[in-house]
């Protein structure tokens, strides 16, 4: 039950609704639910089965849950490595200058949707910023991988 709250928080967080995931027996559970699924569903489609099983075991323990999302990130990272690696060697000049302007703004945009203040913002944040970093990963690395087929 605690995986499917953090995948539908971050298929939330993905589609804009501010934090607010429809639960069990709130009003907004029966127009928004389908909806959440399904996005939820996408979501947890990108990472590892072990990652959900790593934040069950965590228990809702915050330090658990970002070594967790350090985990699943590390490998999505080096997954978006070699992905964009193997997609620069299979094209020409012009397409990796292309590949190349791309990858930066999406660094970029990841970047911008994705801040954590650490002055000013705190575990909770924290936990969606690293989530968010993670889960804009795995879907470059998805839209990467796409290219490459």
């Amino acid at each position: 039950m605690k995986v499917k709250v953090l995948i539908l928080a971050i298929a939330c967080w993905a589609s804009g609704c501010n934090g607010q995931v429809a639960m069990e027996g709130d009003a907004r559970s029966e127009e928004n639910a389908p909806a959440q699924i399904e996005e939820a569903h996408a979501a947890s489609s990108l990472f590892r089965p072990g990652f959900e099983e790593c934040l069950d075991d965590a228990g809702g323990v915050t330090p658990d849950m970002q070594a967790c999302i350090e985990s699943e990130f590390v490998f999505q990272d080096a997954q978006l490595q070699a992905s964009y690696n193997e997609l620069q060697n299979s094209l020409e000049d012009e397409e990796k200058f292309a590949l190349e302007a791309s990858q930066k703004e999406w660094m970029t945009e990841r970047e911008t949707a994705c801040v954590w203040e650490e002055e000013t913002e705190g575990q909770a944040q924290r936990l969606e910023a690293n989530l968010c970093h993670l889960r804009e990963t795995a879907e470059r690395v998805s839209v990467l991988e796409g290219r490459l087929k």
